[in-house]
């Protein structure tokens, strides 16, 4: 017992040296630390997002991107992408291009090619493995979720940037009475590969949007919503607002702190306050991921009253992530061409999916 007095008094006498860990920073020179901390989920920064990769599910865990109206445009062209293997993460601990073969599932994107083509290398480092998780093909990766891509991109062109959180989530169903007469829930979801390096098949999938107005907008605070989506086929004709999420209650279900830096307890729960009123304005204004292609005329009239509408907004808040400084009364999509039937294909080129009209 004495020795081990005298090594406590030893180390607290120390001079500190700061070792980081998830969510924070330790004394490095904490005894229990003398061979190392146990190292999880690995960070993968690239030129326009970071990447938080999960090595026990092989999924990243989230991913955060900038997205500016230069990074949607430019030389970066998909044709001479593919996807490739994160060699930065040891083998035993990645996801690689054997798991998805014949899988039934796609390699879907968390950071959207189209999303940033500044570049070719900015567009080809989205195709590393480390930013792709298994999703569901037709009717999600190829459709509803591209379309919800396409319009998270579009909200770059009114405002300075924009900055997206997306991950993976594994939501637990309820099931019976489980321990007990009060029930409980189970937690069910495909894996991929071969044991023990499989690859988790996330049942939903989350974006956290944030777009900064930038300078000269009045009261330009920026405005954050939270969005889930199952990772199955969803019916085109569903409205956005059936996604809209708390914060709070994403945060509780991922475990993570979103943008930390701007949302203290109180702008958080503001937020959450908020979300049903979100939810409420996209019903009453239509906006919708899915719709009959527009006539030519309601094209026009649909510019018409957007150049025409007069701004009624007291700045940018959560009830304007979709809305932003563009809105407009009779926002629909076109629909996408025909989904691909095959699985394991490279993912519908964005440019391909539903435009704004």
């Amino acid at each position: 017992a004495g020795v081990g007095v005298g090594a406590a008094a030893v180390w607290a006498a120390r001079p500190r040296r700061a070792a980081s860990g998830p969510g924070g920073a330790v004394d490095a020179s904490h005894p229990a630390l003398r061979h190392g901390m146990p190292v999880g989920p690995r960070l993968r920064a690239f030129q326009d997002f970071v990447v938080a990769f999960d090595p026990r599910t092989r999924n990243p865990l989230w991913a955060l991107e900038r997205i500016t109206r230069d990074s949607t445009r430019g030389p970066g062209d998909r044709a001479g992408a593919s996807f490739r293997e994160d060699r930065d993460i040891p083998s035993r601990f990645r996801n690689k291009l054997s798991d998805f073969q014949q899988s039934g599932f796609d390699r879907g994107h968390l950071v959207p090619a189209a999303t940033h083509r500044g570049s070719q290398r900015a567009l080809e480092e989205t195709f590393s493995l480390s930013n792709i998780s298994p999703q569901v093909g037709k009717g999600f990766n190829r459709d509803y979720w591209a379309r919800f891509e396409h319009f998270v991109k579009g909200l770059a062109r009114g405002s300075t940037e924009v900055f997206v959180v997306t991950g993976p989530l594994f939501v637990p169903r309820r099931e019976g009475a489980l321990g007990g007469a009060g029930g409980g829930w189970r937690a069910d979801y495909a894996l991929l590969g071969a044991p023990p390096e499989l690859v988790a098949v996330p049942t939903h999938f989350f974006k956290v949007v944030l777009v900064d107005p930038g300078p000269g907008e009045l009261d330009a605070a920026p405005a954050v919503g939270a969005f889930v989506m199952p990772n199955e086929k969803i019916d085109p004709k569903r409205p956005l607002s059936d996604f809209v999420v708390p914060v709070g209650a994403l945060e509780a279900a991922a475990g993570l702190e979103f943008f930390p830096a701007l949302l203290g307890e109180g702008g958080r729960g503001a937020l959450d306050a908020r979300a049903a009123e979100l939810k409420e304005r996209l019903v009453a204004k239509g906006y919708e991921i899915a719709g009959e292609a527009p006539t030519a005329k309601e094209i026009k009239e649909a510019k018409r009253k957007r150049d025409q509408m007069e701004e009624d907004d007291n700045g940018m808040d959560l009830s304007n992530i979709i809305t932003g400084k563009r809105r407009r009364a009779d926002v629909t999509y076109a629909p996408a061409p025909a989904p691909l039937e095959e699985n394991n294909v490279d993912e519908v080129d964005d440019d391909e999916e539903a435009e704004f009209v």
